[in-house]
């Protein structure tokens, strides 16, 4: 039984498993150095439509002040802030939109 004040997430992740590694390697490894390449690899390589990644972009992101340019957010920070992974999904990172923004 689930009590009735249980909240449950039926949101799909925007960003998942292979999306986020490669996006956390890329910038860790210089090969995305500005939001520029950040909004390419979600369009080329994740599929995001402009909205979509427009939407990533208003999530939390708490390392802005790292940034050469402090002025934008960048895809690694926004998953670092914002990724959630459990147990039931064998600890794979995963993104959500909705619930994120609700987090923050």
């Amino acid at each position: 039984d689930i009590d009735k004040q249980t909240l449950i997430n039926t949101e799909e992740p925007s960003l998942k498993g292979n999306q986020v590694t490669r996006a956390l390697d890329n910038h860790i490894n210089g090969a995305h150095s500005s939001q520029i390449d950040d909004r390419d690899y979600l369009k080329t390589e994740c599929g995001k439509s402009d909205d979509e990644i427009d939407r990533l972009w208003q999530l939390h992101d708490q390392y802005m002040s790292r940034y050469k340019d402090r002025t934008q957010k960048r895809l690694w920070g926004i998953i670092s802030s914002n990724a959630f992974s459990n147990q039931e999904k064998d600890f794979q990172k995963r993104v959500y939109l909705n619930t994120s923004r609700f987090n923050h």
